[in-house]
């Protein structure tokens, strides 16, 4: 092993992959040299190791490729974008990495203004839909174990004294910070690279939403409408290559003539043949563990994707007594609680087209099958809070 390949004030190149730092210091000194140091001495140097004296001189502490996503984020926040480069470079996973408090590179280089930085990482194939994890100050250091203080100190001084630390910014991507700082070129930029402007937040914010400056607003408004019309051509494509029978057939068996007729139903529905003054109503009759909750659950992945929103059970069980109709569909008006809704019209209220599965629907009290031969008939509910518009699409009835 040769000793001494290249020298920076007491900070010595030990054979091929060894860098030896008499401190810290000298360590922070040798990163900020290294930008203006020939490339050409690393030629040989595929990568290499830093380490320097601890407290006891017998010990020697080593840092091999894994300072490098820790020191992206400094290069990042010093503009040293030579450093960033080298760092991408010899490390291909460099841009996957996420600080401790939740954050990605990009996020960073976005917050920061710092467009090179940004245009590097997006060509290493940074994700710009990448979600943030930081949940602000209190929940973080809780789930860290550190002190609200100490996160709100990192936060200020490690990513951007611009936001509020305390908030919860869960979900938020690249495109969200770069709409918060109101920077057009760099919301731009994002979109001409994949950013989704559809995404959402943990509380449910599109970017469009935070968006102060007119021209950033049409711009996300422009882009989400363009996001909408690709997505429906790519699920006609997926719908047309598997389409709902063949789906229907890999998780439920012996149901031949059910799955034809909502296959066909829901078809005619999806092609324009319904009436838009009454939801679509299905009726399942049969004995236990046949398929009918399956059969509705799988309707509402098929049209809804995420079956968490896009799906609704209703136990109708819970109705049998005739004052319980309130708790169904809400207070009549002058009421106490009319305002609030039922437990139907609030989950409606979450999703308005959803699939809707009235289970056990024969124990419910007849003043609440009279509440849905209206839903079924007229489109409507009686003495109902919310307005027609948050009443379902798809309505699957199970008997």
């Amino acid at each position: 092993m040769a000793l001494f390949v290249c020298r920076f004030r007491n900070l010595l190149l030990l054979g091929r992959n060894i860098v030896l730092c008499s401190s810290i210091t000298r360590y922070k000194q040798f990163i900020t040299n290294l930008a203006s140091f020939p490339a050409s001495k690393f030629a040989k140097l595929a990568s290499f190791a830093l380490a320097f004296p601890s407290t006891q001189l017998d010990t020697i502490g080593f840092f091999g490729d894994s300072y490098k996503n820790s020191d992206i984020f400094e290069c990042i926040l010093s503009m040293n974008n030579t450093s960033l480069a080298s760092i991408l470079k010899s490390s291909k996973e460099a841009y996957k990495s996420r600080h401790s408090l939740g954050w990605t590179p990009l996020m960073l280089a976005v917050v920061t203004r710092n467009y090179e930085a940004v245009s590097a990482l997006l060509k290493s194939g940074a994700n710009p839909n990448d979600t943030d994890n930081y949940s602000g100050t209190v929940k973080t250091a809780h789930e860290l174990r550190m002190l609200s203080s100490e996160v709100e100190w990192i936060r200020l001084t490690k990513f951007s004294d611009f936001l509020n630390p305390s908030a919860d910014f869960r979900g938020c991507t690249a495109l969200h910070y770069a709409v918060l700082i109101n920077d057009i070129k760099l919301v731009r930029l994002l979109l001409d690279k994949g950013a989704d402007p559809t995404m959402t937040n943990e509380r449910g914010h599109r970017p469009v939403m935070y968006a102060k400056d007119s021209s950033i607003r049409q711009l996300l408004v422009v882009s989400e409408s363009k996001k909408a019309e690709e997505m429906a051509v790519k699920e006609r494509e997926e719908r047309r290559l598997q389409p709902l029978e063949s789906r229907l057939r890999k998780v439920i068996v012996g149901q031949e003539a059910a799955i034809l007729t909502v296959s066909a139903a829901i078809r005619r529905k999806e092609n324009g043949w319904y009436d838009e003054d009454h939801p679509l109503v299905f009726l399942f009759l049969g004995s236990s563990g046949i398929g009918k909750t399956e059969l509705a659950k799988q309707v509402a992945a098929y049209l809804h994707k995420d079956i968490k929103k896009g799906f609704i059970r209703i136990d109708m069980s819970e109705y049998q007594e005739k004052h319980e109709v309130s708790k169904f569909i809400g207070s009549p008006p002058g009421y106490v609680g009319h305002e609030e809704g039922g437990q139907l019209t609030r989950a409606l209220a979450t999703c308005p087209n959803a699939v809707v599965l009235f289970d056990e629907t024969e124990k419910a009290h007849p003043d609440v099958l009279t509440a849905l031969l209206q839903l079924f008939d007229e489109f409507t509910l009686p003495h109902c809070y919310l307005t027609v518009k948050y009443l379902p699409e798809t309505t699957v009835s199970h008997l």
